[in-house]
C-alpha cells in the first residue's frame, strides 16, 4: 500500500525527507520521525488532489 501511495505522489515523501535530513544534519531521531509522519500526512492529502502541480503544492505548505 505504501508503495502505491508513493508512486501516486511521485515519491515526494522520500525526496523531501532526504532533503530535510541533508539540510538539518543533526536532527534527533524523534524529530526525523515527526517529519516523516507529517510528510506521509501530506502524501495522503495529495492523493486526493488532481494534477501533479496540485500534489506538489500540498508538500510545499
Amino acid at each position: 500500500m505504501e508503495a502505491a501511495k508513493d508512486k501516486t505522489t511521485y515519491t515526494k515523501v522520500e525526496v523531501a525527507y532526504e532533503a530535510y535530513c541533508q539540510i538539518l544534519e543533526k536532527l534527533p531521531d524523534a524529530e526525523k520521525a515527526k517529519i516523516r509522519e507529517q510528510l506521509k500526512a501530506a502524501r495522503d492529502e495529495a492523493i486526493d488532489s488532481g494534477s501533479a502541480d496540485e500534489k506538489t503544492a500540498i508538500f510545499q505548505t
